[in-house]
């Protein structure tokens, strides 16, 4: 079986953590997209699917800018919009094999880092997930214009709420770093099946929640 970078990189964290993993079957009918991977943490069993962000014409071109004059053309986008585009893919993944009842994660990595760690940051990984961040203005007759509230945008550009994507218990950065590989795992706060912290701790894994909310604030990713 041809396996990606990513997958490769996946395969080598689990065993360097003696975390126990196989490759889950394909199906056999009816194109069935399947995740990747069951994994057994602390006796208990998540299903994890894992997706690369591979250089696009765009990011190639820029690639070779970089390699042939040191530096690049400007270049932007809307915060999260790829990664957005796995979650959507991969919690229907993760959601066909685990049929809502079992832990599950989408594991990222980004093959185009040697340009920007813009897909895998964990603001495009917040922004994906609850949505763009919004700032509303107060703007009165009579007193000065103020800020009434920030926080995520109400519709659209959010892969989980607490109808949707709820199988999904948590999105995980994979990462190198000088002493390593890097497990960075942000946990769906609306998830009926939570991925408990405790069940995956080492030295290169790091988790994290989303905040609680206070008053004219946006909520950032809490350590946890």
């Amino acid at each position: 079986m041809t396996t990606t970078l990513s997958e490769q990189l996946f395969e080598l964290f689990c065993e360097r953590n003696s975390i126990v993993w196989q490759r889950i079957a394909t199906a056999d009918v009816g194109g069935e997209q399947r995740p990747d991977y069951e994994i057994a943490l602390s006796g208990q069993r998540v299903i994890v699917e894992v997706k690369q962000f591979d250089p696009t014409a765009e990011e190639r071109r820029l690639l070779r800018q970089l390699e042939e004059h040191g530096s690049t053309d400007v270049f932007g986008g809307e915060p999260g919009d790829r990664a957005r585009k796995k979650i959507a893919r991969g919690a229907t993944q993760l959601r066909a094999v685990s049929g809502g009842a079992l832990p599950t994660m989408l594991v990222l990595y980004n093959n185009v880092r040697a340009l920007t760690d813009r897909h895998t940051h964990s603001y495009a990984i917040k922004t994906a997930m609850y949505g763009l961040e919004t700032i509303t203005l107060a703007v009165p007759k009579a007193a000065p214009v103020h800020v009434a509230e920030r926080g995520f945008a109400r519709r659209g550009k959010k892969k989980v709420t607490p109808t949707d994507n709820t199988s999904l218990s948590a999105v995980a950065v994979l990462c190198e770093g000088s002493d390593g590989l890097w497990l960075l795992v942000y946990h769906n706060v609306h998830s009926r099946v939570p991925l408990s912290p405790g069940c995956l701790r080492g030295k290169n894994v790091r988790h994290f929640t989303l905040g609680t909310k206070a008053t004219v604030e946006f909520q950032e990713w809490v350590e946890t």
